[in-house]
């Protein structure tokens, strides 16, 4: 067990995280499935993809990730991926209707979970010599927002930041940070926006469809991977040609 790779998931009960679960599952993996409220989900994820466990961490606090980090070396011996994943659900309200807490909690969730899951890994991956970290964004951080989701933007601009930050410091311990910045993808998590809002994003888009969870998967298995070993620092769009660079 010690041998083979492991992979954090945070959020990994989610839609797209699942997904991500199941496929690092088939490419050998052991896989560890992060969650803080869907614990049904979570373990039934976790009956169905070999070689994976579920743990609930709240990844906002210090003290749960770093004791659940712990438990992970002293199992497997190694953390090869983290993919920061872990996001509130979006609510579609527009900005002088928003309470500070909306702010702190996607905050909290996308960017300070990113910022404690990362600390309590990278002592490892140095300690390995190599090691991958993939956070997923939004093409909003590189295109115009869509109006009333901007406590969920904001925190995903913060983790852009940290992407790159991470990827200068930690170069040099061959240790690669990426991010993925989905267009809209066919998930719980955006059924609270209006279904006028998503026609549109699907209308404008080049490709002519959303995207999905396997356009994601598709590109973190190339992230994990030795083909992409000299990327690191980039932040990737999967959003059908909505966004050019």
């Amino acid at each position: 067990m010690k041998d083979q790779k492991v992979a954090i998931i945070t959020g990994g009960s989610g839609g797209i995280g699942s997904n991500i679960v199941k496929t690092l599952g088939r490419l050998g993996y052991s896989t560890i499935i992060v969650f803080n409220t869907n614990e049904k989900k979570s373990k039934m994820l976790e009956k169905e993809v070999e070689n994976s466990i579920a743990i609930k961490c709240d990844v906002s606090s210090k003290i749960e990730v770093g004791e659940m980090v712990k438990k992970i070396i002293e199992k497997y011996g190694r953390i090869d991926v983290l993919i920061n994943n872990a996001s509130p659900e979006i609510k579609h309200s527009r900005f002088l209707q928003k309470g500070i807490e909306e702010f702190k909690r996607h905050i909290m969730v996308s960017y300070f979970g990113a910022v404690n899951s990362s600390k309590q890994v990278i002592p490892q991956m140095i300690r390995q010599g190599k090691g991958v970290i993939i956070n997923i964004i939004t093409q909003y951080v590189i295109s115009n927002p869509p109006p009333a989701i901007s406590d969920y933007v904001c925190a995903k601009y913060a983790l852009l930041g940290l992407t790159r930050c991470l990827a200068v410091e930690y170069a040099s311990k061959n240790i690669r940070v990426n991010a993925i910045s989905p267009g809209m993808v066919e998930t719980n998590m955006i059924r609270n926006l209006p279904p006028k809002l998503i026609e549109l994003t699907r209308e404008a888009t080049p490709l002519g469809r959303l995207t999905t969870v396997e356009d994601v998967v598709n590109t973190i298995v190339f992230l994990i991977s030795d083909e992409s070993s000299n990327i690191t620092g980039v932040n990737i769009p999967v959003c059908g040609g909505s966004v050019m660079l």
